[in-house]
């Protein structure tokens, strides 16, 4: 497979869909030579970025989002802060707080702007911009 896409879900629809190899197209013309002389070995080959997709993947694979958890993950991803979330959801502030923290654990970040940037890749919210 040979893709300008380097994200997560891109990589594991093609290795799902069969691909023997995911590069991609920013890679130097040796690299797709060498890539493809590894295919036609049977060999399985993937850009280095894509390998770090990966691993990153197996390191924290994800757990699912409770339907409160994508709930308030939408409102971050909009920029509210959790006293803003808190009155919106009849909820105290301490308590989306635990659910920030719970996000941020599931999904590996340390930060709102990671968080963001991480739900907005992984698909977990509709892309409003």
């Amino acid at each position: 497979m040979l893709s300008q896409h380097g994200d997560r879900q891109y990589v594991l629809a093609a290795l799902k869909a069969g691909a023997s190899g995911y590069i991609l197209k920013r890679a130097l013309g040796s690299d797709l030579l060498g890539a493809l002389r590894a295919v036609v070995r049977g060999e399985t080959y993937l850009h280095p970025e894509v390998s770090a997709v990966l691993v990153e993947e197996v390191r924290c694979p994800d757990e699912p989002l409770t339907p409160r958890e994508k709930e308030i993950l939408r409102h971050i991803v909009d920029g509210e802060t959790s006293r803003q979330i808190a009155a919106s959801l009849a909820l105290s502030v301490k308590t989306v707080e635990w659910h920030r923290n719970n996000l941020m654990s599931k999904l590996n970040v340390h930060n709102a702007a990671e968080l963001v940037r991480v739900a907005l890749q992984r698909g977990l919210v509709e892309d409003d911009g």
